[in-house]
């Protein structure tokens, strides 16, 4: 009955001898100085329910587009909706801010953006950004990920500087302290994917310099906290995660800052957040070489690691790993038959980069070269990965676990580090692989070959695939010997 009521109100607001044209009557409420603030609530409700209702109806059916249009633009809703936004009431404020949401995250095309007054409607938006309460800050998030989805609209998130608002919303995310409702906990969680994805939009977008390489372009007092926030977030719930589940993470005391603590009252984030989270990260670190370079020094791989041992969750896994071979490049070296792989991944020990002491401030500091100073893993730790159990007959956490050694080890000093005591867990793995599973196969000879030999003969021989394996088999069953023996 209440769907058929608002058919009825939105087709007869499209009539041209309608008494009232689409929403009018409940935007011009908002306008009254005498009405107090509850009927103006309620006046918002029904506009937005009415939205919702012809956003429903076009979906159905693109003939109701013109009556969708015209809710979005008849009585001026959005210049009505922000003037309640300046009202004194927290409810009513929160009210229009909920209904801005829905009519920015239902837009039919953007020219509704392209008005100059944009920059102005968008500074309004982020003053919510520092609202002591976080109910407020959902829709303000919905609303800036909205606008980030067009280059103009990004155009005037940056002349309201939102990269700033969104950077302290997310370091402030990632340092709160324990004792928050189960609410508000939530909150915390679901908001930072949307931090995440419109701060990686606005800086980070293809018209902008940086997504060209341009790293001149690149604001490290914005940036770099954004980064170490990121990191810090992801590990503090991933560990958490493998606390509750009784598994060791991989990050030890050298490798997470003193605010890596995980606060036991803090709900953890949902799955697919921390993928966002992740790839977020990743779409920094694909254009960025000292974001890249960040991301290594406040220990990101050990995080990541720690996600694929989090059982189950093959999505996670998949944007974790590919992280994971990002953040083990360097930049080419003009050989593109070759990769390029930084030498100081793996640690023979447990003297993994120490992070304790990292500037995480974004200024100017001294810092090692990416292929230069302590390691960033410990090798056990990484080896240890190749025993995560998978559900039978399902070998893609295996594959991506093998294939990434596999680039790991093209360098020499990575593939020195592994040693041939560890290629005992890459032959044991290939004896138990049929050379019918060509890709796995080949990766695992890869690297126990590299592992074993270093960059030699048998090994290239090795690494071109199971289509070789024929005409190698004396150096495979050289090593299956030394695995028996």
């Amino acid at each position: 009955m209440a769907g058929t009521s608002a058919r009825y109100v939105i087709e007869q607001g499209c009539l041209s001898g309608s008494a009232w044209k689409a929403c009018e009557p409940f935007l011009a409420v908002l306008g009254s100085n005498v009405l107090p603030p509850d009927i103006k609530i309620l006046a918002i409700e029904v506009y937005r329910k009415l939205l919702l209702a012809s956003v429903e109806l076009t979906t159905r059916d693109r003939s109701h587009a013109k009556a969708l249009s015209a809710i979005q633009t008849c009585g001026n809703p959005r210049t009505a909706l922000l003037a309640a936004l300046e009202a004194d009431d927290n409810e009513l404020q929160l009210a229009a801010l909920t209904c801005l949401a829905t009519l920015f995250q239902n837009l039919l095309e953007n020219a509704f953006l392209d008005n100059a007054d944009e920059q102005v409607a968008a500074a309004r938006f982020l003053k919510f950004a520092t609202h002591p309460e976080r109910r407020f800050h959902v829709p303000m998030l919905s609303i800036i990920d909205s606008i980030s989805r067009y280059a103009h609209g990004r155009a005037f998130l940056r002349g309201t500087r939102a990269s700033e608002a969104l950077r302290d919303m997310i370091v402030e995310i990632s340092t709160v302290a324990g004792g928050l409702a189960p609410e508000e906990a939530a909150l915390v969680g679901s908001n930072a994917a949307l931090i995440c994805k419109s701060f990686c939009r606005v800086e980070f977008a293809k018209e902008q310099p940086l997504a060209r390489s341009d790293e001149s372009a690149l604001s490290k007092a914005v940036v770099f906290p954004a980064i170490d926030a990121m990191v810090a977030l992801l590990r503090r719930d991933v560990s958490g995660a493998l606390v509750a589940s009784e598994t060791a993470p991989v990050t030890t005391a050298a490798s997470q800052p003193p605010s890596a603590a995980v606060p036991s009252s803090l709900a953890r984030l949902p799955s697919d957040t921390c993928a966002v989270v992740i790839t977020s990260l990743g779409r920094m670190v694909q254009v960025s070489e000292k974001c890249k370079a960040r991301a290594n020094e406040q220990g990101v791989l050990p995080v990541l690691l720690d996600c694929l041992k989090i059982a189950g969750d093959d999505d996670l896994h998949q944007v974790a790993d590919k992280l994971m071979h990002l953040c083990i490049l360097l930049p080419g070296n003009g050989d593109s038959h070759r990769l390029n792989v930084n030498p100081r991944i793996l640690s023979v020990r447990d003297d993994v980069a120490d992070l304790s002491s990292s500037d995480s401030s974004g200024s100017e500091q001294a810092q090692n070269p990416p292929n230069e100073g302590p390691p960033f893993l410990p090798v056990e730790s990484v080896v240890a990965l190749l025993d995560l159990p998978s559900p039978p007959g399902d070998k893609r956490l295996l594959f991506r676990v093998v294939r990434w050694l596999a680039a790991l080890v093209v360098c020499p000093k990575n593939a020195q580090v592994l040693g041939e005591s560890r290629a005992e867990s890459f032959l044991r793995l290939l004896l138990e692989t049929s050379p019918q599973n060509d890709l796995l196969f080949g990766f695992l000879a890869k690297a126990a070959a590299r592992a074993r030999y270093g960059d030699c003969d048998c090994a290239r021989c090795l690494a071109q695939g199971s289509r070789r394996f024929d005409g190698v088999g004396c150096e495979l069953n050289a090593l299956r010997a030394a695995m028996c023996g």
